[in-house]
């Protein structure tokens, strides 16, 4: 707080009320400051750094009436930790703890807690060949200047409006005893004389988890799965208390609570970060088991390729919204395709917020791709690579009873390739236009639940060469066969009647024309198809089309297609036969090994790469793997990862130590000890096959891509205007600019991107161009196609990256047709990213 004497002070001097901020100018300057730093301030994450004005030496200093700079030696300048909340946008945190933040009328205070107020910008020039940095505050667009005269901080000063003798460009040093910013620990060493990178046309030594959820904080509404994967403030918001949507002890946890514990009345401690008494567990449904830094860990211990299925239930969500009073307020969409819609930004997001957190656009370990080859990279790189999929029912809309005509079809799948999906279920849960569903694991009440999609109750009959089904109860759930209720469900058409002699009923819906006709055009996309979740009659019939086709993309991503028992179905071998996957369902060791042992010799009896990965199903309402127990020779501290690189101690999470032999993958940071546990009981031959499985993975997808037709020269629209990339007035002269103009079909608009080159060629025969510049306000012209990194592009996400700099992005600088086409510093605006059209 300013005191009454300052106070008086400032207003002799004629300070700005509005300013709050004011100090004596010092006699003395101390010039014991390091040289400033040249860093992008993407550059600047996670980094400990003092403030100085250049001109005056003096340093931004908490005092005990807030920051001020002041004349100080420089190891009594505040250190800023600086924490970034997304791209582009940081905290700082100082030593004590407290923020350099903002309040009304656009004044500046210490923030006690993260928020809006205390969200900067961080902006760079070099100034007589020094760099210098301007802090923005995200909350007001107003910059912090520093008044050199009267000593005053300020966002706005009504005294001074032309901002005389004042500064707000600041020189930057390292600094020391910065407070770190709360967040979990990876408990492991990394050997640095050991690279993560690798020779890109070497077979992958790494896994494929085929079947992940990382988004599923998202679905049933938002308000059934508590935590996130990532928060802008932090872990403690992340995975923060659950009794906001679970209720008190979590009563209100009914999905949870039934499916995870058996027990509607189950209740658990609510509490989160940093304690965690009773979250996460490997069979809580309900928690958030991906958060981003167990993924990383994950990754350190040979995660390389990951399936994320964007995933939705539109019944469970409208139950949710039902019966949980926490699901009345403000929640999430139910419609599937909305839900994945919402999920594709909110994974884009995650994907830029470990961009932020690693020092820039692409610096992240967590990639996006579009194509085998850009994994491939990827993984080169040392990173991750995750494709992306699709998990529902109502895949694109087309409920039974609604229409869904192959027009319909193929402009949703178009629509949704564009946006970066690679891989589908066609059916989930319930009966929809393109087939039956997958008894196995059903219930009554999830026969209710198809009758509320699709319109009808399962259909059954006996299973034969089938996966595992169900038993189904004849009548309505609980009700159903009750005198008061019986005859009038049944007038209703609301108590099924099924044969109580069979063991097992199996869905009798095979394929429909639909299902067939998508299917074909997957194919001709190369996207994988995904077999389980359908019924056995449509499993086959699938296949029966993917033969015929010669077209080996697809799998079972969590042994949708297992018989019971151990060996493989049918299904399985004409599967492995055709060239696709088979990823078992993630469970203990032992049954894992015996599993992936009959997988492998299947693949190697058809002369087919040995390579067995596996289905986590994290955050899919599913439990996970149990552990070893302190018997026979459970896992213990250190232990290295399978390629000798990383070396892991027992993980913690705030103030929780995890005990895989006890607890199991409580949540998927613990991936690394049950890796270990295969070690421990010795089936390395099992180990091998995991780790060969993400090079499986690639090579079944570049099989699949290669089967379809050579480039397909298509539109390129900018997501922000719907304008076409153009070359202008259609000349195909080296240099000719590129415009954006209203979309006609001609071939100065038709495009195709090549990922083995990095190429983007048009019809005409020219490549996009960047004349070798990688700066903002860069041209972006035609060329020969030569073997240059000037007509190299990453295309990812819709973004089209310089080869130069993967910071600058192609972008659109107006809204009109006729505006120019160039280069920008990547944002996320909708004007950098770029989708196909006709």
């Amino acid at each position: 707080m300013m005191t009454f004497k300052n106070w008086r002070r400032c207003l002799k001097t004629g300070a700005a009320l509005l300013s709050g901020l004011c100090l004596s100018a010092q006699a003395v300057v101390h010039n014991d400051s390091p040289a400033g730093i040249s860093l992008e301030p993407e550059a600047l994450a996670q980094g400990c750094y003092a403030f100085m004005s250049p001109e005056t030496g003096k340093k931004l200093t908490l005092t005990s009436e807030g920051y001020r700079f002041q004349d100080v030696p420089f190891n009594q300048a505040t250190g800023f930790f600086i924490k970034p909340t997304e791209l582009d946008s940081y905290m700082l945190l100082d030593q004590e703890g407290g923020y350099l933040g903002t309040r009304l009328p656009m004044d500046l205070q210490r923030g006690e807690y993260p928020g809006e107020f205390v969200e900067w910008g961080i902006n760079k020039r070099i100034h007589n060949g020094q760099s210098q940095y301007q802090l923005v505050s995200r909350k007001f667009d107003k910059s912090l200047w520093f008044d050199k005269g009267r000593g005053w901080n300020y966002l706005f000063n009504l005294f001074n409006l032309q901002n005389g003798n004042s500064e707000q460009w600041f020189s930057i040093a390292p600094q020391t005893g910065c407070m770190e910013y709360p967040e979990a620990s990876l408990n492991a060493s990394v050997d640095q004389n050991k690279p993560a990178t690798s020779d890109i046309n070497e077979p992958v030594v790494g896994i494929a988890d085929s079947h992940f959820h990382i988004t599923a904080s998202e679905f049933i509404g938002g308000k059934f799965h508590s935590g996130s994967p990532f928060h802008r403030y932090g872990i403690a918001h992340a995975l923060g208390n659950c009794d906001g949507i679970h209720g008190p002890w979590g009563s209100l946890d009914i999905i949870g609570n039934a499916v995870g514990f058996g027990n509607v009345d189950a209740r658990h401690d609510t509490r989160g970060y940093p304690d965690f008494p009773s979250w996460p567990m490997r069979q809580s449904l309900s928690h958030e088991q991906s958060y981003y830094k167990w993924v990383e860990r994950a990754h350190l211990g040979g995660v390389k390729f990951m399936v994320n299925h964007l995933v939705e239930n539109a019944v469970l969500c409208n139950i949710q919204k039902t019966v949980n009073p926490a699901s009345w307020i403000n929640p999430n969409d139910c419609n599937e395709m909305n839900s994945v819609d919402h999920q594709l930004n909110f994974i884009r997001k995650l994907e830029d917020y470990i961009d932020a957190q690693e020092g820039g656009p692409g610096k992240g370990w967590f990639r996006i791709v579009y194509s085998p080859g850009e994994a491939r990279k990827v993984i080169a790189d040392g990173k991750m690579a995750v494709m992306l999929g699709i998990e529902v029912s109502e895949l694109f809309d087309c409920r039974e009873p609604t229409g869904c005509s192959n027009d319909h079809i193929n402009n949703q799948l178009d629509e949704y390739y564009n946006k970066g999906i690679r891989t589908m279920f066609p059916v989930h849960r319930f009966d929809n236009k393109f087939g039956g569903s997958n008894l196995g694991n059903s219930s009554d009440l999830m026969n209710v639940g198809n009758k509320l999609s699709s319109g009808h109750f399962f259909y059954a009959e006996a299973c034969t060469d089938e996966p595992s089904g169900t038993k189904l109860p004849s009548g309505f759930p609980l009700i159903g066969n009750l005198p008061v209720f019986k005859p009038i469900l049944t007038g209703l058409g609301l108590n099924p009647e099924y044969d109580q002699t069979l063991d097992q009923h199996c869905n009798a819906l095979t394929i429909s024309d639909q299902g067939r006709y998508l299917m074909e055009r997957m194919a001709a996309k190369g996207m994988i198809i995904d077999l389980d979740h359908m019924s056995g009659n449509m499993q086959r019939e699938a296949l029966t089309i993917l033969e015929g086709l010669n077209y080996s993309g697809a799998l079972s991503s969590h042994a949708g297609t297992k018989y019971p028992g151990p060996a493989l179905s049918p299904v399985q071998q004409r599967l492995i036969a055709l060239g696709g996957l088979i990823s078992p369902y993630n469970g203990s060791v032992g049954w894992m090994s015996a599993q992936i042992e009959v997988i492998g010799a299947e693949q190697s009896k058809n002369g087919q790469f040995v390579g067995v990965g596996f289905g986590t199903d994290v955050n899919g309402i599913a439990p996970q793997a149990s552990g070893m127990g302190v018997t026979g020779n459970p896992v213990t501290y250190p232990f290295t990862s399978y390629d000798g690189r990383v070396t892991f101690e027992q993980p913690k999470t705030g103030n929780r130590t995890f005990d895989y032999n006890e607890e199991g993958m409580a949540h998927y940071g613990l991936l690394p000890e049950h890796l270990e546990n295969y070690r421990r009981i010795g089936a390395d031959n099992a180990l091998a096959a995991i780790f060969n499985s993400a090079e499986a993975y690639l090579r079944m997808w570049e099989r699949a891509e290669s089967s379809t037709n050579t480039a397909e020269y298509r539109e390129l629209k900018n997501e922000g205007t719907g304008l076409c990339l153009d070359i202008y007035k259609g000349s195909n002269n080296n240099g000719t600019n590129v415009i954006q103009w209203t979309c006609h079909g001609g071939d100065n608009q038709k495009w195709a991107y090549e990922p083995a080159t990095g190429f983007l060629r048009n019809k005409m025969g020219k490549c996009l161009d960047n004349r070798g510049q990688a700066n903002n306000d860069g041209e972006i012209v035609i060329w020969d196609c030569v073997d240059s990194d000037n007509l190299r592009f990453d295309m990812s996400g819709g973004v089209l990256r310089n080869r130069h700099n993967n910071t600058i992005v192609v972008d659109a600088f107006g809204a009109n047709r006729g505006d120019n086409v160039g280069q920008w510093r990547y944002h996320g605006g909708n004007n950098q990213r770029w989708y196909w059209g006709n």
